[in-house]
This record gives C-alpha cells, sequence and structure tokens, in this order.
C-alpha cells in the first residue's frame, strides 16, 4: 500500500499517463487526440501500462527480478478486472476502460 504521500489523484495518474505517451509515442499521442478526452485518456493509461511492461522486458534487471516485477503487473490487472465485475459500474467508473466495453479472457492464474 503507499504512503499517504504517495497516493495521487486520478487526473494526476492520467496526466501522468498522457505525459509518457507524448513522450514515448509521439505519433501515437497524435492519433489519439481526435478521440474524445475520456477515450484519449483511457488510451493513454492503456499504453502507458504496456510501455511499462516493455521496458520491464527490454531492461537489465535479472530475469528473476523481471518475472517478479511482470507477475505484480498481472496481478493489477486482474484485480483491476475483477473489480469491475464485481462492483458493476461503480467500480468502473474508477478504472481506464469506464464506459467502453472491453472482452474480458481470464488468463490461468
Amino acid at each position: 500500500m503507499p504512503a499517504t504521500s504517495d497516493v495521487i489523484t486520478a487526473e494526476q495518474a492520467y496526466a501522468e499517463c498522457e505525459r509518457i505517451t507524448w513522450e514515448q509515442a509521439r505519433n501515437f499521442a497524435y492519433g489519439i487526440r481526435l478521440l474524445p478526452p475520456a477515450k484519449r485518456r483511457a488510451l493513454a493509461a492503456v499504453y502507458a501500462f504496456a510501455r511499462r511492461i516493455d521496458d520491464i522486458g527490454d531492461g537489465d534487471l535479472p530475469a528473476a527480478v523481471k518475472s517478479e516485477q511482470l507477475e505484480e503487473a498481472r496481478r493489477q490487472v486482474h484485480a483491476l478486472v475483477a473489480a469491475k465485475w464485481a462492483e458493476g459500474a461503480a467500480g468502473a467508473e474508477r478504472t481506464p476502460a469506464a464506459g467502453f466495453p472491453f472482452p474480458s479472457r481470464r488468463s490461468p492464474s
């Protein structure tokens, strides 16, 4: 659990995701700027997460550390999906996928 000083608002999180997208994938960022703001933010969040996964895989960390970090990312995704399905629309409002249908296919744990 993050320390109180480490907690950020949803707006700050989305702003950081958009910053990452703009800095790391400028062509993609230009393309998604044409979308309505909610969709643009959602795609920036997905891109930032995917970028984090890619950085783990491409990084210089030992394989065991990479595996731990990737497994933690997998747990985060599963928790996000579980919260959406368990809480219905109220839980989904706190996710980047809020209001956007997406297929859910659970991978083996």
